[in-house]
């Protein structure tokens, strides 16, 4: 699931509904409050729907995760180009 944090959700317009809020954990078992949101991603001309994990805190980094995006490309990881290629 891809992950953004606090102030990248404001921007988008989301607004904070209590009992929509989750925790999930991240590296180290730190605990991080979340609302789900289901949002369309553009990668390059493709459109998809995809789950978003809107982090309550600001100290996350915008993160594109397996979830959603690896069911809509193939992608390839070129560690000597320092690349990522998205390939549908």
């Amino acid at each position: 699931m891809d992950i953004i944090p606090r102030s990248l959700g404001d921007l988008l317009g989301f607004e904070i509904s209590t009992e929509a809020i989750q925790e999930i954990w991240g590296v180290g078992e730190s605990r991080i409050p979340v609302i789900i949101q289901n949002i369309g991603i553009k990668l390059g001309g493709h459109v998809f729907d995809s789950r978003v994990a809107w982090a309550l805190i600001e100290e996350v980094p915008p993160l594109l995760g397996r979830m959603d995006v690896f069911d809509e490309f193939e992608v390839i990881f070129k560690q000597n180009e320092k690349k990522v290629v998205f390939r549908r």
